[in-house]
């Protein structure tokens, strides 16, 4: 049975979607709701990269099942049935470190640490990445990076996004359910904004706790 995307026609082009590859890097609070979103949205074309497996911390924050958790499952395994039990779509799951100069496409960053997106970010071929969006969170906060590499000013304010912050705690150490599925959504929002050819914000700050929104 394939998915009828009748109700969403209008908002974001399914076909379009489906024609995007994305690389999603981390699997945890942000990739693994993220993952669901974006399959659900029309995207067919999804690689994800996390060597990690499923613990019971995960599962208040995480999309996975406790069964995950008890058999200590890779967590791109999990979400690989997860998505395809949800939405039909088969992903390319790869449980091993995401390789900098391979990644292509749209790449959306969701690891635990600053370390681990600057050194992505160093090794990124730029040609090949259309669109790289930056998640972070912590508590209930989050940012939204969006950055086209190709652009030198972009790069140039993302560069500046992560000078001093590489000594920062993993930035899933606070976590919550309902700011895993606001990071989820405007990443679903970013990717179909792309696919459709429309504007995108450089930088998305909300805070749930105090409803504080910045955009720029």
């Amino acid at each position: 049975m394939q998915m009828d995307f009748t109700r969403q026609l209008g908002i974001a082009d399914p076909e379009r979607l489906a024609e995007l590859h994305i690389d999603l890097v981390g699997c945890g609070g942000i990739g693994s709701s993220a993952l669901v979103v974006l399959a659900k949205l029309g995207c067919r074309d999804i690689r994800v990269f996390d060597f990690d497996t499923v613990s019971d911390v995960n599962l208040p924050s995480q999309m996975f099942c406790v069964r995950d958790a008890a058999e200590r499952r890779l967590k791109v395994l999990a979400s690989a049935d997860l998505c395809r039990d949800l939405s039909g779509v088969t992903i390319v799951p790869v449980a091993a470190p995401a390789p900098p100069a391979d990644l292509r496409g749209v790449v959306i960053l969701a690891p635990d640490s600053m370390e681990a997106r600057c050194d992505i970010w160093e090794g990124l071929s730029v040609p090949q990445v259309d669109r790289l969006i930056d998640v972070r969170m912590g508590g209930q906060s989050l940012t939204v990076l969006t950055v086209w590499p190709a652009d030198p000013m972009d790069r140039m304010t993302y560069e500046r996004s992560l000078l001093g912050a590489v000594q920062e705690l993993p930035c899933t150490e606070r976590a919550i359910s309902f700011n895993t599925w606001a990071c989820a959504s405007l990443v679903g929002r970013a990717v179909a904004r792309v696919a459709m050819g429309l504007p995108l914000e450089q930088r998305i700050d909300l805070d749930l706790e105090s409803l504080s929104l910045f955009v720029a």
